[in-house]
């Protein structure tokens, strides 16, 4: 057998095992999901580790169950036998709120203008009356904002520039 013919059989054998890796994580993460729907069934709740601990094996998943719920389960004994006081109610403030949402506000910045940089947007954002009660920077908001907007394909952010535009 040539060396060509040995390197040939050999990478054909690999390919062969990474299709059946690939199979495998596939047939595991459904598992995983019939798992979760059975515990749900049972009205258990399951978290399954997304990652590995240290000095846990690979291939090894960690499931954790439970109600989901914390504290005294209900109907159980040794309860204070004191009469509940009346209900709180909350106090609700009286924060102004903006006539629309800060990210249809940046839509139509965008609208009107194409290739803003963050700062600009997040100036035309406070002319345009916009009110926010942050008391961090309230570029870190914006930016959040078009994050999102960026995640839910409505804007791109041309990553030379640093500019941000509606897609097209």
């Amino acid at each position: 057998m040539s060396r060509t013919q040995e390197v040939t059989a050999k990478l054909e054998q690999v390919q062969r095992k990474l299709e059946l890796l690939q199979e495998q994580e596939k047939v595991a993460k459904q598992m995983d999901r019939i798992d979760a729907q059975l515990a749900a069934l049972d009205g258990k709740v399951v978290a399954i580790a997304t990652h590995r601990g240290p000095g846990r094996p690979k291939g090894v998943k960690v499931a954790k169950t439970g109600t989901g719920k914390r504290g005294r389960p209900k109907g159980s004994k040794n309860k204070t036998t004191a009469e509940p006081e009346a209900t709180v109610k909350t106090k609700q403030t009286n924060r102004e709120r903006n006539e629309k949402p800060l990210s249809n506000v940046c839509l139509e910045i965008l609208k009107d203008k194409s290739g803003l940089k963050l700062a600009d947007i997040v100036q035309a954002v406070h002319d345009s009356g916009y009110k926010s009660t942050t008391k961090g920077e309230f570029s870190t908001i914006v930016y959040q904002t078009l994050y999102k907007l960026m995640k839910s394909s409505e804007v791109v952010r041309d990553e030379e520039a640093m500019s941000y535009s509606l897609v097209a």
